[in-house]
């Protein structure tokens, strides 16, 4: 009888895990979705296009170099 008890306990406990894993996947993906929604996001408003700053940039570096 005792066995029968305390594997009934065992089994709500981990009926209680897999019921936190389950949410922790939920969210994750959740966040993950959100994510790669705002990267394309970005992409199709071509947020990450800039042809005239970096050649431009080599150009007109204005760092000194160091006397010694």
């Amino acid at each position: 009888m005792s066995i029968v008890i305390f594997l009934s306990f065992a089994l709500q406990d981990l009926c209680s895990l897999m019921e936190v894993l389950i949410l922790t996947y939920i969210a994750t993906a959740v966040i993950a979705i959100t994510f790669i929604g705002f990267l394309l996001w970005g992409l199709r408003g071509k947020q990450f296009e800039d042809d005239y700053a970096p050649p431009r940039r080599i150009l007109f570096d204005n760092d000194k170099p160091e006397e010694k």
